[in-house]
């Protein structure tokens, strides 16, 4: 997905809830709101995962929160635990410091979408880790099979694996947005 098309989803989504906001042009995060938050939008290929975290620390010190608003497609398994990690740091360096809250679209058809925000990184992180690991093979599987499962994690699989539990997580628990 594009980024102006994920910012018109996050828009109308916000529109839906009646929220006040301004939208941000040239520099700088992409929604303002009344209450001193921020958000920053993404399409599905931001390439410069260290220029998004740069961009996040700096919303995070100069905003009252920061909500990161990406497609689901777009976070694996690296992106999501660099993430992870920045939030952690950021918030033992801020005196009350708040999670980076996460706005995840999935696109259904042509105008209809899934929205599902987590509270955080960790919150996103804990879940997509507990659903994969609900699906472990048992421990009456051979040892083969097992091995097998530990090492898509080591491999571009493990990428795919985590970006597939998120989709999913969005789809079954997500709020419908049509344009």
């Amino acid at each position: 997905m594009e980024e102006d098309e994920v910012k018109g989803v996050f828009k109308t989504y916000l529109d839906k809830n009646r929220a006040q906001y301004l939208v941000g042009k040239g520099a700088g995060p992409d929604f303002a709101f009344e209450d001193g938050s921020v958000a920053e939008v993404k399409g599905s290929s931001w390439a410069d995962v260290g220029e998004v975290l740069r961009q996040i620390a700096e919303y995070y010190f100069k905003s009252r929160s920061v909500t990161f608003v990406v497609p689901s497609d777009s976070l694996n398994l690296d992106r999501a635990f660099r993430l992870l990690m920045l939030e952690r740091i950021l918030k033992g360096l801020k005196l009350e410091g708040r999670a980076v809250s996460v706005f995840l679209v999935n696109k259904l058809t042509d105008n209809k979408y899934k929205v599902y925000t987590f509270e955080s990184f960790e919150s996103l992180w804990r879940e997509v880790v507990e659903r994969i690991g609900s699906n472990k093979p048992g421990w009456y599987v051979p040892t083969d099979e097992k091995l097998s499962f530990v090492s898509t994690f080591s491999t571009q699989e493990g990428n795919d694996l985590f970006k597939l539990h998120t989709i999913s997580l969005v789809n079954e628990r997500g709020s419908e947005i049509e344009l």
